[in-house]
C-alpha cells in the first residue's frame, strides 16, 4: 500500500496503517492468550503488575483502532462515491494522516484507565483492581462494546448502503449520458482506480460487520443477564469461544480480502515479489562468481 502507484491515495494510506495495527493485535492478543492457555509461567501479562497494565493498555489501543481506521476508510470512500467532485480536496493523505493521529489519540484517552484499574492479583490475574468493582462490571463492559462493536457496526452498515446506493447511481447517469463517446471513455478510465478501492473496502468492511455482530449480540447479552449466573456461564463456555474467533478472524483475513477483491493489489504485490526475486539473485551473483573464480585458480 505504500509503493509509488498507490501511497498518494488515502484509502491506500489506512490499509497500511490497518496492517500494522491488526498484526498487533494478533501479537499482543491471540498469541498472549495461546501462552497462557499453554503455560501460565511463560504469559507476558503474569511477569509484573506493570506489564499486565501496560499491555492491556495496548492490547485494547490497538483492537480499537483497527476498528474505527475501518470506519476513517469506509468514510473516505464514502465521500470519493458521493461527492467524486470533492473528493480529492477532501480526501488527501495530509487529512488522512492528521484523522488518524486524532482517533489514536482520542482511543488511548479512552483505554487510559488500564494504567491505574489493572493490576496483578493475589491470585496472579490481570484484571481490575478490587476498588473498580463496578466500574469494571457495571461501566466498561457498555463502553468497551460500545467503542469496538456498536458504533461502528452501525457507523459501517451506514456507510456501506450509501456507497451501493451512490455506485448504482453513479452506473446508471454514466449510461444515460448523451455526450461523446471520448468523454464516457475519459470518465470511466479516471473513476476505475476510485471503484476498484471501493470493492475491497466493501469486502473488508461486510466481512467486519458479519464477524463483529455475533460479539454485538454477546456483549448485549451479557451485560443484560450480569446477574444471572447460568446465563453469564453459558455465555463464557459456549458463546464467547465462537465470537472470539470470529472477531479475530477479522484481523486476520484484510490480506486476503486485499489480494481477492483489488486487481491493482494483486498487481503491486506481484510487483514486490519479483523485485525482491531479482535482489536475492543480484546479492547472490558475486558469491558465485567469486567461487567459480575460485575454482579456476585451484585448477
Amino acid at each position: 500500500m505504500r509503493r509509488r502507484r498507490m501511497s498518494h491515495l488515502s484509502t491506500c494510506y489506512y490499509m497500511g496503517i490497518l496492517a500494522v495495527a491488526d498484526t498487533s493485535v494478533l501479537l499482543l492478543g491471540l498469541s498472549v492468550m495461546w501462552i497462557f492457555e499453554v503455560n501460565r509461567k511463560w504469559s507476558l501479562l503474569l511477569q509484573s503488575t506493570y506489564i499486565c497494565k501496560i499491555v492491556s493498555l495496548l492490547f485494547y489501543t490497538v483492537s480499537d483502532v483497527s476498528v474505527w481506521l475501518v470506519c476513517m476508510m469506509s468514510v473516505d470512500r464514502c465521500i470519493a462515491v458521493a461527492r467524486p467532485l470533492h473528493a480529492s480536496s477532501i480526501c488527501t493523505v495530509r487529512r488522512a494522516r492528521i484523522s488518524a493521529s486524532i482517533v489514536v489519540i482520542c482511543i488511548i484517552l479512552i483505554n487510559i484507565h488500564f494504567l491505574f484499574t489493572h493490576h496483578l492479583s493475589i491470585e496472579n490475574e490481570c484484571w481490575f483492581h478490587e476498588r473498580y468493582e463496578f466500574f469494571s462490571r457495571h461501566i466498561w463492559p457498555w463502553i468497551d462494546a460500545a467503542v469496538y462493536s456498536v458504533l461502528p457496526f452501525i457507523l459501517l452498515l451506514t456507510m456501506n448502503l450509501i456507497i451501493v446506493h451512490s455506485l448504482f447511481q453513479a452506473r446508471r447517469s454514466t449510461t444515460n449520458l448523451q455526450i461523446y463517446q471520448s468523454q464516457i471513455t475519459r470518465q470511466k478510465n479516471k473513476l476505475s482506480m476510485s471503484r476498484k478501492l471501493t470493492t475491497m473496502l466493501l469486502a473488508v468492511t461486510g466481512f467486519f460487520l458479519l464477524s463483529s455482530f455475533p460479539m454485538v449480540c454477546l456483549q448485549i447479552y451479557t451485560n443484560i443477564h450480569k446477574n444471572n449466573e447460568y446465563k453469564q456461564q453459558l455465555a463464557q463456555l459456549y458463546l464467547k469461544p465462537l465470537c472470539e474467533t470470529l472477531q479475530y478472524s477479522n484481523h486476520c483475513v484484510n490480506f486476503f480480502l486485499y489480494a481477492i477483491t483489488g486487481r491493482a493489489f494483486r498487481h503491486e504485490l506481484k510487483r514486490l515479489f519479483d523485485s525482491i526475486a531479482v535482489k536475492m539473485h543480484l546479492s547472490t551473483e558475486p558469491i558465485q562468481k567469486s567461487n567459480d573464480l575460485k575454482i579456476k585458480i585451484n585448477v
